[in-house]
């Protein structure tokens, strides 16, 4: 067999040189290597060359010497390769070394390959416990939080406002918290959330801060099981309806009486009417002027009451109750206007037996009298009326009759007579013929009625003939 190799199979020249020593080592001489890539024949282990220092012993093979440092330098400059690709590093009894820079650089390109699968892996561990195991979404607790049956009293009760009709406009999320299993009604671990609720109605926006409680149902599905309100602030949207002012009426009236007005109560019951006059009430409290109108019979009464407010936490309060100073003051103004009698009695002459006679004149039914009040004196308490009556201006009759000689339709302007007291009182007396009659009034304040009595005297020529008709009056317009 040919011994020279064809130096053009090999990769590069200074590989036919580490071949060449390589075949030394195989025939048991311990290699040594010079610079400038020269070999020499094997030589002793005592045998020094000028210039080169003995080889220390090479470590892992008894009884074969270690190449000199400038040897393991050059060797690690230029690495031995195999001669074939493919080789399995020996070949032919010839030593192959691999490239110590080349297998660090392999070692650094797959360690990122390395960390980037197991980056990888554990995002897909992830992402499928996920999908098994959904956390609680934002969505759901805004969804559950919309879904809460508040009262009106956890929300509102304002006297003033209405407590109804309540909205979420707005769920905020702050935190939440994890809840044990064994709290839970279902055995599932549960998360409880801390969120402020916005909700309004057509009087107040409340921020609701609340706990939601949250589980898991037999579906695997989140729902809230349990809520609670923490804290809330109430903030009006503006002031108090005129008809919320105007319900409170007459109980506000009480308040008046607490500061110094008594008897209003008495005055505006339940039977007054109340009005809006002015109303500046504001969110942050302001007042309410309502208009007062009673009527007890003959008298009236009428005035103002400011309500003064202010806005407390959740609610108005009233802080006072002012009244005009006419609110008690009697007006009998209401007496003015036309008033129809009815007959209720009449009375004749008595007579003697030497005198004819005995029949009764119902004159003032068949045209009973009228009262024209035409204007009232509130401070002292009296009318003045226009007053038509019949005015019987004859002797006795021997029979009853609705109609009688003498029997004159009288009526009188300027009459003044008294408003209240007890009993009827003369008002006015004048004459007619041979006739003086006397007018008496009385009223019934409360009830609001009037009474007139009318008496004529008629002076005959052996007596004085007195007749009596006694009217009610009821208010016609």
């Amino acid at each position: 067999m040919d011994e020279t190799r064809d130096t053009d199979q090999l990769p590069c020249a200074d590989d036919a040189e580490k071949t060449t020593q390589a075949e030394g080592r195989a025939a048991g001489h311990a290699p040594s290597f010079w610079h400038g890539h020269h070999h020499a024949d094997a030589a002793s282990p005592d045998d020094t060359v000028e210039g080169v220092a003995p080889t220390a012993p090479m470590p892992g093979v008894a009884g074969q010497d270690s190449p000199a440092a400038e040897d393991v330098a050059d060797t690690a400059e230029h690495p031995v390769a195999p001669t074939q690709p493919g080789s399995t590093g020996y070949e032919q009894g010839v030593e192959v070394l691999a490239d110590p820079n080349q297998e660090g650089a392999s070692r650094r390109r797959v360690w990122p390959f390395v960390l980037g699968g197991i980056v990888v892996a554990i995002i897909v561990a992830a992402l499928a416990y996920l999908a098994l195991n959904p956390g609680l979404d934002d969505e759901t607790v805004r969804a559950a939080a919309k879904g809460i049956a508040w009262s009106n009293e956890e929300l509102s009760s304002s006297q003033w406002a209405s407590n109804v009709g309540y909205e979420v406009t707005g769920v905020s999320i702050a935190k939440s918290a994890k809840i044990d299993a064994g709290e839970t009604p279902t055995g599932s671990t549960g998360q409880r959330v801390l969120a402020d609720v916005t909700l309004k109605n057509a009087s107040f926006q409340v921020v609701a801060t609340t706990t939601m409680d949250f589980c898991k149902n037999a579906s695997g599905e989140w729902y809230c099981y349990a809520h609670e309100l923490r804290e809330k602030s109430v903030t009006p949207l503006g002031g108090i309806q005129d008809g919320m002012v105007l319900a409170a009426f007459p109980d506000l009236l009480l308040e008046a009486d607490a500061y110094g007005v008594d008897g209003l109560t008495a005055i505006y019951d339940e039977t007054a009417s109340f009005s809006m006059a002015q109303n500046s009430t504001s969110a942050e409290g302001g007042s309410a002027t309502v208009s007062l109108s009673a009527r007890k019979g003959l008298v009236g009464y009428s005035g103002t009451a400011t309500v003064n407010f202010t806005f407390d936490r959740d609610d108005w309060q009233v802080s006072s109750v002012t009244v005009s100073d006419d609110a008690t003051q009697a007006d009998y103004s209401g007496a003015e206007g036309t008033w129809q009698g009815t007959l209720t009695d009449t009375s004749a002459p008595t007579t003697l037996w030497i005198f004819p006679g005995g029949g009764v004149c119902y004159a003032g039914s068949t045209q009973p009298a009228t009262v024209q009040v035409t204007s009232v004196d509130s401070d002292q308490m009296t009318a003045t009326a226009t007053v038509t009556f019949v005015a019987h201006n004859h002797g006795t009759i021997e029979n009853d009759a609705t109609w009688s000689d003498g029997d004159e339709t009288v009526t009188v302007e300027g009459v003044v007579f008294k408003l209240g007291g007890y009993g009827f009182t003369e008002s006015y007396s004048g004459t007619v013929g041979d006739s003086t009659y006397h007018l008496y009034f009385t009223s019934d304040l409360d009830a609001g009625t009037l009474a007139l009595r009318v008496t004529c005297d008629h002076v005959g020529s052996l007596a004085t003939w007195t007749w009596s008709d006694s009217y009610s009056l009821a208010y016609a317009s």
